[in-house]
């Protein structure tokens, strides 16, 4: 992960495989630099997992429903285009 704020560009899977990139000082060079400027010195940052709203997790949720309706019906499509081509030759 290059910084925190390209967090958006990465899959769901792709995040929560480089998530532990997040306790690295590295990713937060504007928290630091804002800290300083105010008196405080940032040593250690932990990031201590990810949690969405209920509504994002259920979307989350429903997604491989979605996507195996949304194959089922393509496939039921293609096959009816199939028989309705074959009655016409």
């Amino acid at each position: 992960m290059a910084n925190c704020t390209k967090l958006n560009t990465y899959s769901y899977e792709e995040f929560m495989e480089n998530s532990s990139k997040l306790n690295s000082l590295d990713h937060y060079s504007q928290l630091i630099t804002l800290s300083k400027r105010i008196g405080y010195e940032i040593s250690k940052v932990v990031f201590r997992g990810y949690h969405t709203s209920s509504q994002l997790q259920r979307l989350h949720d429903q997604v491989p429903t979605h996507s195996t309706t949304h194959v089922l019906h393509k496939h039921a499509l293609h096959i009816h285009t199939r028989l309705w081509r074959s009655d016409l030759h």
